[in-house]
């Protein structure tokens, strides 16, 4: 989960991360200098279909406006040329996520699907975990 922080330590953790799942400690000693360079990376490492979720995107652009762009440049040289990788941006401030998919944003036109999820009452919780 993407964090209210630098973007250096954001993208530190999501090395980490990357580095944990690989069970690869040298990936976790690469001085990435940007989010580019860290999926380039990961992508060429990946051998089975994997899922990356960036929960709370919004957070990475607040603190580095030049997150989409970079992102535009993950998907159009990496992910897209790579099935092997499913990337979901997740968001709460759905204003937030329509602007940085828009039509006026780097990453128009590279989204797979949107999904809005709405708020899950009590009884759909309990449901799911299976409390009473």
């Amino acid at each position: 989960m993407a964090g209210e922080k630098a973007n250096t330590e954001n993208l530190e953790e999501m090395k980490g991360i990357i580095a944990d799942f690989l069970n690869n400690d040298e990936f976790r000693m690469i001085k990435f200098e940007n989010w580019v360079q860290l999926f380039k990376s990961f992508s060429e490492k990946i051998k089975e279909r994997t899922v990356v979720v960036i929960d709370e995107f919004p957070y990475l652009v607040r603190e580095n406006k030049s997150v989409p762009s970079e992102f535009q440049k993950i998907w159009d040289m990496h992910l897209s040329k790579n099935d092997k990788i499913m990337l979901i941006i997740v968001g709460s401030s759905i204003s937030m996520m329509e602007k940085l998919l828009g039509s006026k944003s780097p990453l128009f036109g590279r989204r797979t699907a949107q999904l809005e999820i709405k708020p899950l009452n009590i009884f759909e919780i309990s449901g799911v975990t299976g409390s009473k």
